[in-house]
């Protein structure tokens, strides 16, 4: 028996049975489509974070944070960060091209009737530059501003939509913490950030005014450096450690009570959260499909005692053994196949439409996998049934 009657044949069969079918099938379809998604989902999430980070961070950035404790600072802090440090930096350090320091805080704020409540931060006029995020209307903070610890608020445009009802907010007065606030600007649109905060519900004041209006303290939570040369920032980095513990009076058995992160050392622990990610559920995909492939291999080895007398028949009119194999084998791929081509197009459907609402990320890679492996699936699943099929004997199963 030619390869053409071979697959003709399983065609049929398979079409026949085709309850049957549908739940060989079936756990094929699911894992693969399990394993596009979560894929995807890695493959996309990564993307959108390293975007974000090119973004705002961009290669000859440095964060400087108070606190020691590694990325965003936040632990053991013999001294709190101050401008006059990162000011001490920038005059002792030829590498420094320019910095913004940063103070945050809850607000909550309120306009007329409306109210809502935000996190606010206190930013330099340089921040714009630092932070690759002006304003899309009005004007930034300015020297002026921060000299006078000026009361002026830039607001983003979900804050415009929900005080303002999308009217035009500049001039207007809002209060932050029960203080006055005039808006003189509309931050730039930036959007959801890679740990799920939407930026364009952000408030930015002057950080003058920050700690001395608002916070009544004059201490920074982190300051963002840019190096002119982004291959010297090893070095700058070395440098800013070594007058930061001059500076705090650190003794050599002390810890740093500081954070400096590079642009590189985010991009690796981006790449290692993804990697616990895309291993972790494409294994619980590939467990699906595994499951998928014993389904196929114990309903081929049930069906065979009702398919004794078609082998026997098929035998006897002079199919041989290693034709029985091939055509059980073929039925098993086939099935395996037919499910992750089904898997496939329905990933592409859902990830069309959840792509609007999430970063996905379809790779080549992706959809080859999502072929082969249910393919091999197939292959193993169908080698048992094959072989039990290909050994029984003719005469047997005709009476």
């Amino acid at each position: 028996m030619n390869t053409k009657k071979v697959i003709q044949s399983s065609f049929r069969i398979l079409w026949r049975n085709k309850l049957r079918t549908f739940f060989m099938t079936l756990g094929i379809i699911i894992g693969g489509l399990a394993l596009l998604l979560s894929m995807s989902m890695g493959e996309g999430g990564k993307k959108a974070m390293m975007d974000t980070v090119k973004k705002t961070f961009g290669a000859n950035s440095i964060l400087l944070a108070s606190g020691g404790g590694g990325m965003m600072g936040g632990g053991y802090s013999k001294y709190p960060l101050k401008i006059e440090d990162v000011e001490y930096i920038e005059a002792n350090i030829d590498n420094i091209k320019i910095w913004d320091p940063v103070v945050s805080t809850n607000g909550d704020i309120v306009f007329e009737g409306n109210n809502t409540e935000v996190t606010v931060y206190g930013h330099s006029e340089r921040g714009a530059e630092v932070w690759n995020r002006g304003v899309s209307k009005g004007e930034y903070i300015t020297s002026e501003d921060m000299e006078s610890s000026a009361r002026v608020a830039l607001v983003g445009s979900r804050i415009v939509e929900r005080l303002f009802d999308g009217a035009d907010p500049i001039g207007s007065q809002i209060r932050i913490n029960n203080i006055p606030f005039t808006v003189k600007g509309i931050l730039a649109d930036e959007g959801v950030d890679a740990h799920g905060l939407d930026r364009d519900e952000d408030i930015y004041v002057p950080v003058t005014t920050m700690q001395r209006r608002v916070l009544n303290s004059d201490n920074i939570a982190f300051a963002q450096i840019i190096a002119e040369d982004a291959d010297h920032i090893p070095l700058t980095v070395e440098e800013i450690t070594e007058i930061m513990r001059e500076q705090h009076a650190l003794t050599a058995d002390e810890e740093d009570d500081f954070s400096i992160i590079t642009t590189v050392q985010v991009e690796q622990m981006i790449d290692s959260m993804n990697k616990t990610f895309s291993v972790f559920l494409p294994l619980v995909a590939l467990i699906a499909i595994a499951v998928g492939g014993i389904v196929i291999a114990v309903l081929m080895l049930t069906s065979l005692k009702e398919r004794r007398h078609e082998i026997g028949l098929r035998k006897a009119v002079g199919a041989s053994s290693q034709n029985i194999f091939h055509q059980f084998l073929w039925e098993s791929v086939t099935i395996a196949l037919v499910g992750a081509i089904i898997a496939i197009v329905l990933a592409v459907i859902l990830i069309t439409i959840a792509s609007r609402m999430m970063p996905l990320v379809v790779s080549p890679l992706s959809i080859v996998l999502s072929i082969v492996i249910p393919v091999v699936v197939g292959i193993v699943a169908g080698v048992v049934p094959a072989r039990k099929a290909a050994k029984l004997d003719p005469i047997e199963n005709l009476t």
